[in-house]
């Protein structure tokens, strides 16, 4: 069996936070339910970032508001329907989260969207969470698209494994990922379970987590050895 280090959350943020801002997270779901419950938590448990204070939602038309200002009412929710445009990006606040939700395929066809990851969240200084069924949509800005993101977050109920496995390879954490997968899930303790790749993290051990947020009391977070300090 492999042997895990488990850290409180608090000795995680400390050692290595996911507080870098900007941020560019993938969060591949197969319900809007996980959507909320993970992204909700980023932002209500500070792991993204201390300084977010607004959050910018947009679905794709006719999609309903999830209302995620009922589990985030410190933070000042806009929601919005299709894709940011040009002048929507520049006049994004500093330290503000953008979210594009269910429009992965649009997503990738878009020079604004490539803009984004590429240069204005850097320049102008906000994050983004990019929410998607498929990691692997193709399309003309696709691979630009994945090749700046370098946080993943993917739920147990998520269907296609051969391609989380393929994202874990790319990312070089394919072993580290499969033994993680095999002790933490071989139960199905939680129906949000998730793995977060993180392949920004200094320390090897952190690159494959879970229960960031301590909402399993029984899981603790639970990290591959390499450092046991």
């Amino acid at each position: 069996s492999t042997d895990f280090a488990v850290f409180k959350v608090t000795e995680l943020r400390r050692s290595e936070p996911l507080q870098e801002t900007p941020r560019q997270i993938f969060l591949s779901r197969k319900k809007q339910r996980n959507a909320i419950y993970s992204g909700t938590n980023l932002l209500k448990h500070k792991i993204l970032s201390e300084k977010i204070k607004r959050v910018f939602y947009y679905a794709c038309p006719g999609a309903k508001n999830p209302k995620w200002n009922k589990f985030l009412p410190s933070i000042r929710i806009h929601f919005r329907e299709g894709l940011p445009t040009t002048r929507q990006f520049l006049n994004t606040p500093k330290n503000s989260c953008i979210i594009i939700d269910d429009q992965y395929e649009e997503a990738i066809e878009s020079k604004e969207i490539q803009k984004a990851f590429t240069v204005y969240r850097r320049k102008i200084g906000f994050s983004l969470i990019l929410i998607s069924q498929n990691v692997y949509e193709k399309g003309r800005k696709a691979k630009t698209i994945r090749s700046n993101t370098f946080t993943y977050v993917l739920f147990n109920n998520f269907g296609d494994q051969q391609q989380n496995h393929f994202l874990a390879r790319q990312l070089m954490l394919e072993k580290r990922f499969k033994e993680f997968r095999a002790d933490h899930f071989k139960t199905k303790h939680d129906k949000h379970s998730y793995v977060v790749l993180n392949n920004t993290a200094k320390h090897e051990d952190l690159r494959v987590a879970t229960n960031i947020f301590s909402e399993s009391a029984h899981v603790g977070i639970k990290l591959p050895v390499l450092y046991t300090d």
